[in-house]
């Protein structure tokens, strides 16, 4: 069964939204072209500061591309 995940719309040129589900620590990212990734086993810590980063585009490249495996959804 795949996790409920809630999308929050943010400010970027490249992300239109992320979502988190707590319990099984799935991070989703929607990109401006369409395509969603889940991120696996991301800190719930490492969710709260994407949101919280001015540049989501930065935070993105710097904390979670090629730090967690991913499945394109």
């Amino acid at each position: 069964m795949e996790p409920i995940i809630f999308r929050v719309p943010v400010e970027s040129t490249s992300i239109t939204s992320v979502g988190y589900a707590t319990v099984t620590q799935v991070l989703e990212v929607v990109f401006r072209r369409g395509t969603v990734y889940r991120y696996l086993s991301v800190p719930a810590d490492v969710f709260a500061a994407f949101i919280a980063a001015p540049s989501k585009g930065r935070y993105f490249n710097a904390n979670v591309r090629n730090h967690y495996q991913y499945v394109r959804a």
